[in-house]
């Protein structure tokens, strides 16, 4: 639309450029009858009414522009807002893993601190029952 409005102005453009400058001078001054002066006049009307209707129908689409710019801009404001709180939730999700990665490296150190004093318990009992049953303890 708004492209056609321009071809439309610019066509309008040249064939006043051919006609030369003061085009509306023109119009009025080089007439040779009453009719042709009314009929010059119409056709300065005409052409200002065109000019007039093709502005206003530029305007229209700036203005129609205008808006959905902003409501582009309004939608990318939402999104750029929704990409910063799912960052802050990613790196509260990455801290959260290290927090709990943490936790498993302390119960698989504690398993195997667990598991060498059991051993080491056991032993000791049996020990300790060979000691009570009698027998022989070997050093």
């Amino acid at each position: 639309m708004i492209e056609d409005s321009k071809k439309n102005i610019k066509e309008i453009l040249r064939i006043l450029y051919k006609i030369g400058g003061n085009t509306s001078m023109k119009l009025f001054f080089r007439v040779d009858s009453v009719d042709q002066l009314f009929n010059n006049y119409r056709l300065f009307i005409a052409l200002v009414n065109y000019k007039s209707e093709e502005i206003n129908k530029i305007k229209v689409s700036i203005s129609q522009l205008n808006k959905v710019k902003l409501q582009l801009q309004e939608e990318y404001s939402k999104l750029e807002g929704f990409k910063e709180s799912k960052r802050q939730r990613v790196r509260s999700m990455q801290g959260l893993r290290r927090v709990k990665l943490n936790y498993i490296k302390s119960i698989n150190s504690d398993k195997k601190r667990y598991l060498q004093l059991r051993d080491e318990l056991t032993y000791e009992a049996s020990r300790i029952n060979e000691v009570i049953s009698g027998k022989r303890v070997k050093p």
